[in-house]
């Protein structure tokens, strides 16, 4: 996977920012990707976003980020590039809202 999600994710411990951040950069690698109409830039972030899912801690709402990804995904598929970009919008912005809350 070489894509900007990868290298945003994946980047080397001393090199890293923060979790929320990361989390926040491979969202930003899918709405460009939905931008540019690019689906398998798309796709390559989700899969980086949903091997993030800690179905231990939270399964539920591990399945159901889970669920969104692949309807992301889904949509992409179909051509839908402008409405899989709105879900993914709004879940970052809640992961900016929660990090907030939580001062992450």
């Amino acid at each position: 996977m070489n894509t900007l999600a990868a290298r945003i994710y994946k980047s080397p411990a001393d090199e890293r920012p923060d979790r929320l951040r990361r989390l926040l950069g491979v969202y930003d690698a899918a709405l460009q990707g939905c931008v540019r109409r690019d689906t398998p830039a798309v796709a390559a972030a989700l899969d980086a976003l949903d091997t993030t899912l800690d179905y231990g801690a939270c399964p539920e709402l591990a399945l159901a980020l889970h669920l969104l990804y692949a309807h992301c995904r889904d949509l992409c598929d179909a051509s839908r590039h402008d409405d899989a970009g709105q879900f993914l919008a709004s879940l970052r912005a809640a992961w900016i809202a929660r990090g907030a809350a939580l001062e992450i």
